[in-house]
């Protein structure tokens, strides 16, 4: 069978013929990336991690990622800490029970251009959610995803 030369060179050229077909099909027909565009509203993916209790929630579009953490402060209650990777103009947080969805987005507290805090003062079971609208750039992001990770 490996006699045949033109077999070899099949061998030898099939994987490389595929994996270019692979990216080749890819930029034929993957989806372009496009620029935030002011004015219009994005969803936030949140990952895996704010299901767990992994103490972080990571929330992206796109190369737009904000990361959430939650700490109990002495005098009870919850303090949340949002970081992001871009300038923020503006961040609101809600949380919502299971017994009520509906809630009132709060104003975060700008401790910088990218790094935010809300001070929940009652605490939260993990089976609620929490809420987040944040704007950057004049586009608009939201999330929602469960409290899982405190």
């Amino acid at each position: 069978m490996f006699k045949n030369k033109h077999i070899i060179i099949a061998l030898l050229v099939s994987p490389i013929l595929a994996v270019l077909a692979y990216f080749a099909t890819d930029q034929i027909v993957g989806e372009k990336a496009a620029k935030a565009e002011p004015g219009k509203q994005y969803q936030l993916i949140a990952e895996s991690k704010c299901r767990y209790a992994s103490g972080i929630c990571t929330m992206k579009n796109g190369n737009f990622s904000i990361t959430i953490t939650a700490q109990q402060p002495p005098q009870g209650g919850q303090l949340f800490t949002l970081r992001s990777e871009f300038p923020l103009q503006s961040a609101d947080f809600a949380t919502a029970t299971p017994s009520s969805s509906q809630s009132v987005p709060q104003p975060m507290q700008r401790i910088d251009d990218v790094t935010f805090e809300f001070y929940q003062p009652e605490n939260i079971d993990e089976q609620s959610s929490m809420r987040i609208v944040l704007s950057a750039s004049g586009s608009i992001y939201y999330g929602e995803s469960t409290i899982g990770f405190l």
